[in-house]
């Protein structure tokens, strides 16, 4: 557990807030995985253990806070502390490590600090939460019968038509789900959603999946995976070298050297990346549909 980026704290949305169910009001963070369940739906998301290095720890506020204790393997924080850390972490910014979380301790307390450089914020963490549910108990063991790619976006919008057609009030919003031949790489057969409402109508919907994704980089890292990779990163940044700013005056820009103010012209740096960048998939129309 080092610093936990602003994507982690989505799951807060399958967390109760109920303190009256004290174990489903918890977020369990690990040094790998987060996770967050309200008894339906159950959330995980890998952590990674960013390097807190390059995190401004000696900003205003936060000069008290220490490192975490090694044998410190577990924190869980509420709800209601998941939704504060959110607000206050930063969306965006030229500091892209301001996003994050850190975890850290104040004496004999973990928290995690929030910081944008002007303020901060810090937020108490607790201990290991016995009650929290083992989710690798539920976690299916065998191989799935079907896969496919959604576009989460579609499905967004598939869920508006579903709240204006019935509604989309909990066990009164069921849907039916059909599956039909499909291969993961091509995704060339619509998903079939089926609704009705209390008038008795009934709604049926095509959605066509995605395709040209490799599964492989959407499922979850085994902590011996990770700790590999992470092991890799670190070796590579070891093994390259220092930028020297002060060799010759290669620093030194000609105010005549038109080849190099077109190296620094930023349009054409950004054009230059977008040229590299590369495209998304979209998922295909439905067949006929243009």
């Amino acid at each position: 557990m080092n610093l936990l980026h602003r994507a982690i704290f989505a799951i807060r949305h399958c967390m109760t807030g109920d303190e009256g169910h004290y174990h489903l009001d918890q977020m369990k963070i690990t040094k790998h995985v987060a996770q967050a369940t309200n008894g339906w739906i159950a959330v995980e998301v890998q952590t990674n253990g960013q390097d807190p290095t390059m995190f401004p720890s000696e900003v205003a506020g936060m000069k008290a806070i220490g490192p975490v204790d090694d044998d410190v393997e577990e924190i869980s924080i509420t709800k209601e502390t998941a939704d504060g850390i959110f607000k206050a972490l930063p969306k965006n910014g030229n500091l892209p490590v301001l996003q994050n979380a850190m975890v850290g301790a104040d004496g004999d307390d973990s928290v995690l600090a929030v910081t944008d450089l002007d303020s901060s914020r810090i937020f108490k963490a607790h201990g290991p939460n016995s009650n929290f549910p083992d989710l690798d108990a539920v976690r299916p063991k065998q191989e799935p019968l079907a896969a496919f790619f959604m576009d989460a976006y579609l499905l967004n919008e598939l869920l508006k038509v579903v709240r204006d057609f019935k509604g989309t009030k909990r066990q009164e919003s069921c849907l039916l789900f059909e599956v039909y031949e499909n291969d993961l790489k091509k995704g060339n057969s619509p998903i079939s959603v089926h609704a009705k409402n209390e008038t008795g109508q009934r709604l049926r919907a095509l959605v066509m999946p995605m395709h040209g994704e490799d599964a492989d980089d959407f499922r979850f890292k085994s902590e011996e995976q990770i700790e590999a990779d992470q092991k890799a990163a670190r070796e590579a940044a070891a093994q390259e070298p220092e930028p020297d700013d002060h060799q010759g005056n290669s620093y030194v820009m000609e105010e005549d050297d038109p080849q190099q103010q077109q190296q620094d012209d930023p349009h054409d740096a950004l054009q230059e990346l977008a040229d590299n960048y590369p495209e998304v998939p979209e998922p295909p129309s439905l067949p006929g549909v243009e």
